[in-house]
């Protein structure tokens, strides 16, 4: 583990495929489409490598969002671990 521990996020996000319109660059005027487009990101914690229980924060309702638990290395480090919840 990186001493300097990592980050735990609670994920919101659409698992829908959406349709998305690209106004300009290299794919200007087509239609491309996304899917698991995150909606909201919360820092939930910290994690030193140990075992350890954390609550998640109540889900707030919102509609046809699944939600995910990731482990962040470090500040824009590399995803150790996830999992869908």
């Amino acid at each position: 583990m990186d001493p300097g521990g990592a980050d735990i996020w609670l994920v919101h996000y659409d698992p829908r495929t959406i349709q998305v319109a690209v106004r300009a660059g290299e794919n200007g005027g087509r239609t491309i489409p996304h899917r698991d487009i995150v909606r909201q990101l919360i820092r939930i914690g910290s994690w030193s490598g140990r075992p350890e229980t954390i609550a998640l924060p109540s889900a707030a309702s919102i509609e046809g969002l699944k939600s995910a638990v990731l482990i962040q290395a470090g500040p824009g480090g590399p995803i150790l671990a996830a999992a869908k919840i």
